[in-house]
């Protein structure tokens, strides 16, 4: 018992340190909109990336002292993101610049810790039972988009997470800090989203991303509360994210899939 309680506490650390993350890069967000300033912002992007490489040493000792078998591939992702930071922070030179190191740093560790980090997750926790799960990945979610999937897949992941965790815990502060990540990685998913289905996206469809984020706004303001109970938060969220992928996202990427077959078929005649 006393190793699930040392692998737990492990993964609450390597959370707390993407919620440190995720709040730096608010500040750097900040910083760049509240009053351009070259070398304020560039200090703050170099002590953001030491962060950040201090986060990744920590996630990877204790990944090595759980028997992660696969923490080499991790390691290297982890080097490559760090490498790719550094060398756009050195072609900071003005405003364009800097909004291009912010865009690759949402873009690389938004990534990263929804789709990659979710490798790791059943070494560090108890995983839930079949019938604990609150959303199970079937064919009827699938768009046919392999990158978006495994989009969907992952947020899918988080919210059974989620649910799990808040079952067993009932910490209003960590729904937060749970629903806080599940509201960067949804955004970051979105813009992913609407850059690849560019033109074909709908208005409908890109403001419905806008509604579902404001939605998880609410809903963090109204659990910091005290509102609602766990049962309550966690159906929530089920259709809050299904209700969008099958009657937004199947459709559309379906459809773009099917147009492109029928211009390649076209063009071969």
């Amino acid at each position: 018992m006393g190793v699930v309680l040392e692998q737990k506490s492990g993964h609450n650390f390597i959370d707390e340190n993407h919620t440190g993350l995720l709040e730096s890069i608010d500040s750097l967000e900040k910083d760049l909109t509240d009053g351009w300033h070259k070398a304020v912002f560039v200090t703050s992007v170099d002590n953001f990336i030491s962060s950040l490489e201090n986060h990744f040493l920590h996630e990877e000792t204790i990944l090595r002292g759980a028997g992660y078998t696969d923490l080499q591939p991790h390691t290297l992702k982890h080097r490559d993101i760090a490498m790719q930071l550094r060398k756009s922070a050195l072609a900071i030179t003005d405003y364009e610049s800097a909004g291009q190191f912010m865009s690759l740093a949402h873009s690389s560790i938004l990534g990263h810790e929804l789709i990659y980090d979710q490798q790791y997750w059943p070494i560090l926790e108890e995983q839930p039972c079949h019938d604990e799960r609150l959303i199970d990945w079937n064919s009827d979610l699938e768009t046919g988009n392999w990158e978006i999937d495994k989009h969907h897949h992952a947020l899918i992941n988080h919210i059974n997470r989620f649910h799990y965790i808040y079952f067993r815990a009932a910490s209003r502060s960590l729904a937060c800090q749970e629903l806080r990540h599940l509201y960067a990685y949804a955004k970051w998913h979105f813009d992913e989203e609407e850059d690849e289905l560019g033109s074909a996206i709908s208005e409908g469809h890109r403001a419905h991303h806008e509604t579902l984020l404001n939605d998880l706004k609410v809903l963090m303001a109204e659990v910091e509360g005290g509102e609602y109970q766990v049962e309550s938060i966690s159906s929530h969220l089920k259709y809050w994210l299904l209700n969008h992928l099958r009657h937004f996202d199947v459709p559309a990427f379906r459809e773009a899939q099917s147009g492109r077959k029928n211009r390649l078929y076209d063009a071969e005649r």
